[in-house]
């Protein structure tokens, strides 16, 4: 974990990344790549009097959207100068899920906040499943409101056996290898043609990883009972793969993963 991708947008739920990366970064002695996507300038078509096609560009706004990332820039430079990470800032042109996405490639993680959406005019589809999705980095979600995120903190993992929840394994294995417990849980029953439990505890005991390990009957949806047993053990993030509905759809995520997605209380390392 040392190269940490952090959305700059200057919306809410920005303090909550920033402090994860910060806590993380400490732990790991890692860097904060500061990345605030600029969308290219707005042009509207419409019809005039008359019916002749007539074309807007959104000068004005276009001013005040650089003055506002401008300020956003400023006030957070300002903060990193007072914290004792190191860190860079990258621009970069593009919508924002799309921009953000394409400098996943050369990160370790990438922090964005549950529930985070599209900036305003920036196209339909939601940030974060966009991030999730196509990220060539797993993905750390955390609360809008977090104060403080453990690195050393306790761990549920959801394991299926899934190819997607062994990437998620993988990906977190720097992340599991520091913390002070660590739980995986099956809601429901496993699949005979998949690793098991048992399977995943050899795996993580071989890079030091010691797990408590359980099943759980299935009562319902498996991110409702996920997010009980998160609070249960106080886990401070949750593993988890996230779940296409179909491989030729890759851009629409399963129901569990988007219920996972759309709640805002306890962090998700995701990997797809």
């Amino acid at each position: 974990m040392q190269t940490l991708l952090v959305h700059i947008s200057g919306t809410h739920g920005q303090a909550a990344r920033l402090q994860a990366s910060f806590d993380i970064a400490r732990v790991f002695s890692g860097q904060v790549m500061l990345c605030q996507p600029a969308p290219p300038a707005m042009v509207a078509t419409g019809l005039a009097p008359g019916n002749l096609a007539a074309v807007v560009n959104f000068e004005d706004l276009e001013a005040e959207a650089v003055a506002q990332r401008q300020a956003v820039k400023s006030q957070i430079i300002e903060q990193m100068r007072q914290e004792d990470v190191p860190w860079e800032w990258v621009d970069v042109r593009g919508f924002a899920a799309e921009a953000f996405v394409s400098q996943t490639s050369l990160a370790d993680l990438a922090v964005v906040t549950l529930a985070e959406q599209d900036a305003a005019l920036e196209g339909s589809g939601p940030f974060l499943s966009h991030v999730v999705t196509y990220g060539a980095a797993p993905v750390l979600a955390v609360p809008s409101t977090l104060k403080a995120f453990d690195p050393l903190g306790t761990v549920l993992i959801a394991w299926d056996g899934s190819f997607e929840a062994a990437k998620a394994v993988k990906a977190a294995l720097p992340l599991l290898q520091k913390a002070s417990s660590v739980m995986a849980v099956t809601i429901g029953s496993s699949n005979a043609s998949r690793p098991d439990l048992s399977d995943l505890a050899r795996y993580l005991s071989r890079a030091g990883v010691h797990i408590e390990a359980d099943t759980i009957p299935a009562e319902g949806h498996v991110s409702t009972q996920l997010m009980q047993q998160a609070k249960a053990i106080n886990a401070a993030y949750i593993v988890m793969g996230a779940y296409s509905r179909s491989r030729l759809l890759e851009t629409i995520l399963g129901g569990e993963t988007q219920r996972m997605l759309a709640q805002d209380e306890i962090a998700v390392l995701f990997a797809h």
